[in-house]
C-alpha cells in the first residue's frame, strides 16, 4: 500500500493535524485532485461543487446542523466528489462523547492521514478485521509499515 490509494483512487480522506502541513500536502498533490476543488470553513454556508473536490477546513469544530447539512450533501453528491476534511485533533473521541455524527465520520474517514512534521501516515479502515493498515505516503514502499487496532463502529456486533 502507499500513496497511490490517496491519489488515484480519490477516496473521502480525513487529515489530523497541523493547518499548515494539510495546505503543504494539498498544495503538493493539487494536480492530482478532481478540479473543481471547493474549500468549506464553517461558520460560511456549504456551497460544495457537484463534481470535484471538497476540502472541509476544522472539521472537528462542525456543529451538529453543520454536520448534518454536511452529510445531507454527501449522501446526494459524495459519488461524484473528492472529500478532504481536516481535523486539528482525532475526532473518534468526539464520536464516543455523542458530539459528532458517527455517520459523517465514518463516510468522511475512508482513509485517515495524521500529520506530523516528518512525515504522515496513511491508514485505510478494513471493518472486517477491526484493523487498520498503516503505510507511509511519503515513501512508494508497498508494503504496509504496521497494523494499527481500532473500534468496531458501535452496533456493528463485532
Amino acid at each position: 500500500m502507499d500513496l497511490r490509494i490517496f491519489l488515484e483512487a480519490q477516496p473521502h480522506t480525513l487529515l489530523v493535524g497541523d493547518e499548515d502541513l494539510a495546505q503543504s500536502l494539498l498544495a503538493t498533490y493539487q494536480r492530482h485532485l478532481g478540479s473543481p476543488i471547493v474549500e468549506w470553513r464553517p461558520p460560511a454556508p456549504l456551497k460544495a461543487p457537484p463534481v470535484g473536490t471538497l476540502v472541509i477546513w476544522d472539521v472537528d469544530r462542525l456543529n451538529a446542523l453543520q454536520q448534518r447539512a454536511c452529510l445531507a450533501w454527501m449522501d446526494r453528491h459524495a459519488a461524484a466528489v473528492q472529500v478532504i476534511s481536516v481535523a486539528a485533533r482525532t475526532i473518534f473521541p468526539l464520536v464516543q462523547a455523542r458530539a459528532f455524527m458517527p455517520e459523517l465520520y465514518y463516510r468522511l474517514n475512508t482513509i485517515c492521514l495524521p500529520l506530523t512534521r516528518n512525515a504522515a501516515v496513511l491508514i485505510v479502515p478494513n471493518p472486517g478485521n477491526r484493523e487498520h493498515v498503516v503505510a507511509s505516503p511519503w515513501t512508494r514502499s508497498a508494503q504496509p509499515a504496521t497494523r494499527v487496532r481500532c473500534r468496531p463502529p458501535s452496533g456493528s456486533g463485532s
